[in-house]
């Protein structure tokens, strides 16, 4: 998946990318899922079938299996869910990352005129100091310099 996202994009292209990769795999789990679900269905109503019959050992090979697709199926559910928190904290930067550009320049534009502004009037340098380092903060705050690791979930 890493290999078909091309290391020379922007930002803004390689979280789409990604995305697109991302939403591919989900798809492909969704389809393992629905299989696997169809798949124990068969094999319970074989299971079923057996212990009608009064067959318990070919029953508990049934029941065994049933069991495994379980246990896969739970892995299948808890990935597609790490997935999907993936996908949506990528959705979230796609759509914040336009304005905190934005306040980048907007706040550039402030800072520029508040230091003409010292210039001109000396005596404000403290309280347009202390603006500045609010606009810093809040600058600080937007910033989107790394993405948080999603932790991995823990199914038991």
């Amino acid at each position: 998946m890493l290999g078909k996202i091309r290391r020379s994009s922007s930002f803004n292209d390689l979280v789409l990318q990604t995305l697109r990769e991302l939403s591919k795999q989900y798809s492909g789990l969704d389809l393992v899922a629905v299989n696997l679900r169809k798949r124990e269905k068969e094999l319970f109503e074989e299971c079923k079938s057996y212990l009608e019959k009064s067959q318990r050992e070919r029953a508990i090979i049934y029941a065994n299996e049933i069991a495994e697709i379980r246990k896969t199926l739970t892995v299948v559910t808890g990935t597609k869910l790490v997935l999907e928190r993936a996908i949506t904290r990528l959705e979230t930067i796609k759509e914040v990352s336009p304005a905190v550009r934005e306040l980048n320049g907007l706040f550039g534009d402030v800072k520029n005129s508040l230091k003409l502004l010292t210039e001109v009037m000396p005596v404000m340098a403290p309280e347009i100091n202390a603006l500045n380092k609010v606009v810093a903060e809040i600058l600080n705050t937007a910033q989107i310099e790394s993405v948080p690791a999603i932790e991995p979930l823990v199914i038991k």
